[in-house]
């Protein structure tokens, strides 16, 4: 038996130009065969409840070359496209469970009773031609290059594999990332941050894809800033990520939603952590963080204006909003265009290849100031407290003037409450207890209230926008539609000052 950490970047590729990946000026020149070709057979195997699956474990028998193979993986985890998970192999002599292997690989809980082994039956296969060759392209660096096309199936479902897997053999994980971005060159790639297992698991539980919300972060008391920054801000990549695919390929405006809060988060990660990490040492992903949210963001209030807006202001109405229906539905398609040829521009999978490489390898400590190490040594928690103690003075000194604000005061409120919200969300696991989630669900209710009133006054941009194309929309249909605007900003003032009211009374949890 032989347990080992493998590590490897999977790309997608269309399978037309799978092979091309040979041809590619990053292998060829070490290449020193031709690439050995196999069909290779993987059962997977849970309980009818996918038990296995649920505790982020997975039972593999793979038939290559005439042998047997059974395989446990445990603790898989993408971000960037990079994988990785313990691996726990060891030869069977047929397509039969080696019970004793299983428990020695630490499933033994899940498999002690006759009665637990017997539940475990294979709940989807994949089979694939595998071309492969190892190369060499630096000393102690071995990284085997794989490409797979064929299918996965469950019952009567198919889905296709079509996908490049680059595995670190010997080096440094930072030299897949180079291969990477070598065969961006050449190929066009796309991370690919599932493996056949979950797209097989997918397939068995019959269960459509699902907009992706941000997970609740759990850091430890004891680790280091530097620990709970790379956790912070791989979450909010692997959201983004994760719904990268339905932002493309789907029409539910839940996708786009959900990949745009994801940068918010991001983004707030810079700015929480900025005194012990440099925010000069990503200086370009932010700035193409900031120019993707922008577009998402486009996208999005045209969703909400559709969605909403003119719902509400139809309601009672003596005028046709047709028109302005028709030109919206217009506007909101070319958002969603611009939208979607970003995420599918070279330049977002050279981006999300960076920022997974600067995650990996902490790039930004050779960026610190003496003042950026003083704060990287902090506890974690002192830190976390000094953070959004600071981040709350700021939102109680703006909103002491909120009866006064006007639409820009109203919109730095926002996002300064966005801001703090963000910091209690990133930090909550280091102080368990209701006391926090009350705090959060104010701070979420405040939120809430601003983003209303930033709903409205983008709608009236919105009408803005349309009055300046009108394209045989009536002025008195737009008018009226920006008067209704206009209205429901001052109507959600009254709303806004009862969860100011609520927030500014709230025990702080830290």
């Amino acid at each position: 038996m032989a347990a080992q950490q493998e590590i490897e970047l999977k790309l997608g590729v269309a399978p037309e130009r799978a092979n091309d990946v040979w041809k590619s000026a990053a292998i060829r020149p070490w290449l020193r065969s031709p690439p050995a070709s196999r069909t290779v057979f993987s059962a997977y195997y849970d309980t009818p409840g996918f038990e296995l699956c649920r505790r982020g474990a997975a039972i593999r028998l793979r038939c290559e070359a005439g042998r047997w193979i059974q395989t446990v993986k445990i603790g898989a985890a993408a971000v960037g496209g990079l994988h990785e998970h313990r691996e726990v192999d060891s030869e069977v002599a047929s397509q039969a469970l080696d019970f004793s292997a299983l428990v020695e690989a630490g499933l033994g809980e899940l498999i002690a009773r006759e009665e637990d082994r017997s539940r475990l039956a294979v709940v989807f296969t994949t089979r694939f031609r595998r071309r492969r060759a190892t190369i060499e392209p630096a000393p102690g660096l071995r990284i085997e290059i794989a490409v797979d096309r064929g299918e996965i199936r469950a019952g009567s479902r198919r889905a296709p594999i079509s996908e490049i897997e680059l595995e670190l053999k010997a080096g440094e994980p930072r030299a897949l990332f180079a291969l990477a971005r070598e065969l961006l060159r050449d190929l066009p790639l796309r991370l690919e941050n599932t493996t056949k297992a979950q797209r097989g698991y997918r397939l068995a539980n019959g269960k459509a894809v699902q907009p992706v919300k941000a997970a609740p972060i759990e850091l430890s008391v004891h680790g280091t800033v530097d620990a709970a920054f790379a956790t912070v801000a791989t979450a909010c990549l692997r959201q983004l990520q994760a719904n990268e695919a339905g932002v493309l390929r789907s029409r539910d405006p839940e996708y786009i939603h959900q990949a745009r809060v994801a940068l918010r988060r991001l983004r707030a990660a810079f700015g929480v952590f900025s005194r012990a990490v440099p925010k000069s040492a990503f200086r370009q992903p932010i700035a193409a963080l900031k120019t993707l949210a922008a577009l998402l963001g486009q996208a999005r209030d045209w969703d909400v204006f559709l969605t909403q807006t003119l719902p509400q202001a139809q309601v009672g109405a003596q005028i046709d909003l047709t028109g302005v229906r028709r030109r919206a539905l217009r506007a909101r398609s070319a958002a969603r265009r611009a939208a979607r040829a970003a995420i599918e521009a070279l330049s977002y999978t050279e981006l999300m290849l960076d920022l997974a490489l600067a995650l990996r390898c902490d790039v930004w400590q050779q960026r610190r100031t003496e003042e950026h190490r003083a704060c990287a040594r902090m506890p974690l928690v002192a830190f976390a407290r000094k953070v959004l103690e600071r981040r709350q003075r700021k939102l109680l000194e703006r909103g002491a003037v909120l009866e006064s604000a006007d639409a820009a005061a109203l919109h730095r409120l926002r996002i300064d409450a966005k801001k703090l919200r963000y910091g209690c969300e990133f930090f909550a696991s280091l102080f368990p207890g209701s006391k926090t989630q009350g705090y959060i669900e104010r701070l979420a209710d405040l939120q809430d209230a601003l983003g209303r009133i930033n709903d409205a006054a983008s709608a009236v941009r919105l009408v803005d926008a349309l009055c300046e194309h009108a394209g045989g929309v009536k002025h008195a249909a737009l008018g009226y539609l920006r008067s209704h605007c206009a209205a429901d900003m001052q109507e959600q003032l009254r709303p806004l000052k009862r969860a100011w009211e609520r927030f500014s009374r709230a025990a702080v949890f830290w």
